[in-house]
């Protein structure tokens, strides 16, 4: 938890490759290799120009059995990353927006707090 710089707001495991991964309110994903004792990586989401602030991240999951994790943020996005053992491993595969339309009709990204997957 010492290399984030902010408040950690989840944690998920990926146990078939000793994976650990946690996500904070300082918009990074540090991914650890509890089985070896090594950071695998730091992620970060690609800045969005709309805001000023990088998104805080709540919540993090791996897609097992896919080498792939998935992270959603406070300002309407969820993150696909690729994982070890992938060759794309660390790599950010693309975003998607949770938008719908208010109650006045304007486009609105609503924040995400939870996500989960069943495979």
């Amino acid at each position: 938890m010492k290399k984030h710089k902010d408040s950690v707001n989840f944690i998920d495991f990926k146990e078939d490759k000793q994976l650990c991964a946690s996500c904070s309110d300082d918009s990074m994903i540090v991914i650890y290799n509890y089985g070896s004792y090594r950071q695998e990586g730091i992620l970060k989401v690609p800045p969005n120009p709309a805001y000023k602030e990088p998104p805080e991240l709540k919540i993090v999951k791996f897609l097992s059995p896919h080498d792939c994790l998935v992270t959603a943020d406070i300002d309407g996005f969820i993150h696909f990353f690729a994982v070890t053992p992938s060759p794309r491993k660390n790599e950010h595969l693309c975003k998607v927006s949770n938008t719908n339309i208010s109650q006045v009709g304007t486009q609105v990204n609503y924040p995400i707090r939870a996500i989960d997957f069943d495979a």
